[in-house]
Formats: structure tokens, sequence, C-alpha cells
């Protein structure tokens, strides 16, 4: 007793420690004890399972394909003449973006400033 007198602290401290770790163990396998208890017998819920006949051994099963999911479509145009090759170095600081070299795009705008200085587009 004289132990217990010394290191009250330090029994409760385990204590603690003791249902902290059992209410865990608890809680990761699913079992409440603070539940109340069901009046009937039932199953728990969940996927109900039937019996189907086995597939032939002639026949392949028949699989469906997924449902297609239409794209998401926002409602932002922007008109784009070029695009770049950029470096990206990661730095202590943050990522460093380096554009290395610029590729213009030959859709209708660029026809129109090619007619327009008569320069001709160069194929990379």
């Amino acid at each position: 007793m004289r132990w217990l007198r010394e290191n009250w602290l330090d029994f409760l401290i385990f204590l603690l420690i003791a249902l902290v770790a059992a209410g865990i163990v608890l809680y990761l396998t699913g079992i409440n004890p603070f539940a109340r208890p069901r009046e009937s017998a039932s199953p728990m819920p969940g996927p109900s399972v039937t019996s189907s006949p086995p597939p032939s051994p002639d026949q392949p099963p028949k699989v469906e394909p997924a449902p297609r999911v239409p794209p998401v479509v926002f409602g932002v145009e922007w008109p784009v003449t070029e695009f770049a090759l950029v470096r990206s170095e990661l730095k202590p600081r943050g990522p460093v973006y380096t554009i290395l070299e610029k590729f213009p795009l030959r859709g209708e705008h660029g026809r129109e400033q090619e007619e327009s200085t008569g320069e001709r587009a160069q194929n990379h």
C-alpha cells in the first residue's frame, strides 16, 4: 500500500492510458459496449445473396460495359495562339519555371497572321 500512496498519480496516468487503449481496440474491432441490445435477433443488414444458376461452360459470362459519363464542360473560353515547352526545376525555395521554346498554333488565327504579314511558318 505504501507504493500506491507514494505513486498515486502514476497509477492514475497508467489507468487512463489503459482505458484509452481499450477504447481504441474496441473501436477498431467494431464492438460498442454501450450499445443497447437489439429486441429481435435479426441478421445484420447487408447485401443480399441470391443463388443464381452457374454459367454453362460453353458460354462465357456476359459482361455489360460500364456506363458512359459525359464530360464536364465549363463555360469558359479563351483563344490559344501558342504553347510553350517549359522546364520545371525544384529548388529549396520553390519551383522555377523556364520557357525553353514557344510553338505557334496554325489554326484560323495563325493563317490570318501569315496572310497579313506574308511570312511562311516553319515546320518544327
